[in-house]
């Protein structure tokens, strides 16, 4: 397997071989995770916010993580990174339009505009500005009940009710049907031409 870097909060940096049954995962509408298995001569405790870089995406770490002893010298660590959108899982949504930071309101607007305050969410909770809206598809206007949700029912609730899909790519959101790579023409007896 590659060589990955964790890095972890305050600077420190983790250079770390995986092992073959590390893998990487993608769901569409849900999280895209990559599983480590590695070990190491010392005990390391992985603090939440630890993060690493695979195939151009960044995944997190969401929980601290503490490896187990093999014997006295040797950890096994076998510990699960999560890309950007498990953050829409623990960000609860809050009315940030003019700047307020309220949790309890009904908004009435199309999917652009619920997508734009889940992404300003996340940057709030990320203490970032690189979360950005990306293809929404045109919708009438949708009323949510945001009181008390998280960013990740919120966005379920759109896709329901337009019977549509929801993908992150990096830090961009998306609400539209996902297609990826090239398109299959298919044959009647024929096969894959």
């Amino acid at each position: 397997m590659a060589e990955i870097y964790i890095h972890i909060p305050g600077g420190e940096q983790l250079s770390i071989v995986s092992e073959a049954s590390s893998s990487q995962d993608w769901a569409l509408m849900g999280d895209n995770k990559l599983s480590l298995s590695f070990q190491r001569y010392e005990c390391l405790i992985l603090p939440a916010g630890a993060w690493c870089e695979f195939d151009g995406v960044i995944f997190y770490l969401l929980q601290e993580y503490k490896p187990t002893m093999i014997h006295s010298h040797l950890w096994q660590y076998n510990v699960a990174f999560v890309d950007g959108a498990s953050w829409l899982g623990v960000t609860t949504a809050l009315k940030t339009i003019d700047g307020e930071d309220a949790p309890l309101f009904t908004l009435t607007a199309p999917a652009a505009e619920h997508a734009a305050i889940i992404v300003s969410n996340l940057n709030r909770r990320l203490g970032t500005s690189a979360w950005t809206v990306g293809n929404v598809i045109d919708t009438p206007n949708i009323t949510i009940e945001y009181t008390g949700k998280y960013c990740g029912a919120v966005l379920q609730e759109i896709v329901d009710d337009q019977n549509t899909e929801w993908w992150v790519d990096g830090t961009t959101l998306n609400i539209g049907r996902a297609e990826f790579g090239s398109l299959i023409e298919l044959g009647y007896r024929d096969g894959l031409l």
